[in-house]
């Protein structure tokens, strides 16, 4: 298939899955995973790379997946993520060795240092950077305070606590290793760094 025609392919399974889903997170549903879609384009397009589109385009549009359910899963359990991936990767048949990758790809997109490798696949690389300059500027607070509010019952304290102490928002920020990444995304984060700063200011004052 065509780049074009991956994407379409994978953004309808997307948007089906989340009208069936009964109550998604709705900072994680279609819209997200096109923003890191267009996120991962414009890298490409910046860095003059050839991707396997292939591998990269299921995982971008799956690697959320288990958002759309999560009364029955833990949204932030990559594994089932990764569960949820390979079942709808295998309904359409997909080629075993590029399900393989893929769900090599998705377990890996998170923040965690210990699993950012350097000689890893350019893709995992991509979808990385490209969702996590989907939690910097204001679409990104709003989609934090939308999903912690929800899953986990956080006050403002506790967002206080996690993106301005405990250094979150800054976590996030050094997993992204591309330049045309950083470099879009870079105010958005500036952004994201005082709006956390100045909110436990607040609090404490």
């Amino acid at each position: 298939m065509t780049k074009a025609q991956l994407v379409k392919k994978f953004y309808n399974l997307n948007k089906e899955l989340y009208q069936k889903a009964k109550n998604p997170l709705k900072c994680h549903g279609p819209d997200h995973h096109w923003r890191v879609y267009k996120n991962a384009d414009y890298i490409i397009k910046k860095l003059k790379i050839k991707p396997d589109y292939s591998i990269l385009i299921p995982a971008i549009f799956l690697h959320d997946i288990t958002a759309y359910e999560p009364d029955a899963h833990d949204p932030w359990n990559h594994q089932d993520d990764l569960n949820e991936a390979k079942c709808e990767l295998q309904k359409l048949k997909y080629p075993a060795e590029k399900i393989e990758l893929i769900l090599k790809i998705i377990a890996v997109h998170g923040s965690d240092p210990k699993k950012i490798k350097k000689d890893e696949l350019i893709e995992a690389s991509l979808l990385r950077d490209a969702d996590k300059m989907d939690v910097m500027g204001p679409i990104g607070i709003g989609r934090i305070f939308m999903a912690l509010t929800r899953t986990c019952g956080y006050d403002l304290k506790d967002f206080a606590q996690k993106y301005h102490r405990e250094k979150t928002i800054r976590e996030k920020w050094q997993a992204i290793k591309t330049k045309p990444a950083r470099d879009l995304v870079r105010k958005d984060y500036e952004y994201s760094l005082k709006f956390f700063k100045e909110l436990d200011k607040k609090l404490k004052g």
